[in-house]
């Protein structure tokens, strides 16, 4: 029983401790400094928008594990996108630190010190990307397509083009393309057991937006319309329920 007491103790010291850490520790300063490290202050000014901090998972307040995000707004020619980027951090020893203990500390983020062409200006148009994607077969039998930037793990580690075409809901094919020299990364198929959601939409091959359904409000005319026949019918029932109770008061008269 006292062991139970004592590891219940120390829990809610330790609770209470990464809540009042928590509750001091300024996340958007460190997280800024993390990431104008990697892309650098003018761009950072120019290009990011802090969304906040948040315990991970977000339904747990004293995690011992926190997310700070951004919007990474990227533009190539008209086309425009929101990269949602995460810096991440642990309470280890007693403070707040970047990373989740797992050698991540951030995702969706480029190194552009390193290497500046991970960063925009990015040379290569969403159209110039679709082009590439139809010359290397990522198009053959499509019905549907996605054009949209992500960002790509592995030796790439930067932002591409990713060009996913749609046999159907189930299957079809994705390019990545590299979004300076145009330079196919890869091309392959591929197959689900669900449909994806994306497909619904999806453009179609013959350059026909799926157009939504549009639910325009009722015209002063039309409301008006309603509205009088809400109080015909209301006025009606009232009358059926006075009647009703007219006729039992009498019947009642003539029993007495």
């Amino acid at each position: 029983m006292k062991q139970k007491i004592i590891m219940i103790f120390l829990m809610s010291i330790m609770c209470a401790s990464i809540v009042s850490a928590t509750t001091l520790y300024d996340f958007k300063k460190d997280a800024d400094s993390y990431v104008i490290s990697q892309v650098g202050q003018e761009y950072f000014d120019d290009n990011f928008e802090y969304l906040g901090d948040k315990p991970y998972p977000e339904d747990t307040p004293d995690s011992n594990m926190r997310i700070a995000q951004y919007n990474h707004k990227i533009k190539v020619g008209d086309y425009t996108e929101d990269i949602k980027v995460t810096v991440w951090f642990n309470f280890k020893d007693g403070i707040w630190e970047i990373g989740n203990g797992y050698n991540t500390q951030s995702e969706e983020l480029p190194d552009c010190i390193s290497d500046n062409t991970k960063c925009m200006p990015f040379e290569i148009t969403r159209e110039r990307a679709i082009e590439i994607a139809k010359e290397n077969g990522a198009f053959d039998d499509a019905e549907k397509y996605t054009a949209k930037i992500h960002y790509f793990y592995g030796d790439v580690n930067s932002y591409v083009w990713d060009v996913t075409t749609y046999k159907s809901a189930l299957n079809g094919k994705g390019a990545i393309i590299d979004l300076n020299n145009g330079n196919l990364i890869s091309i392959a198929d591929w197959q689900v057991s669900f449909a994806k959601a994306e497909y619904n939409d999806a453009i179609s091959t013959a350059n026909q937006q799926n157009e939504p359904i549009i639910q325009t409000p009722p015209s002063e005319e039309q409301s008006t319309s309603s509205n009088t026949n809400l109080y015909l019918i209301i006025g009606i029932v009232l009358v059926i329920i006075i009647f009703f109770v007219i006729l039992f008061i009498k019947r009642n008269k003539n029993k007495t």
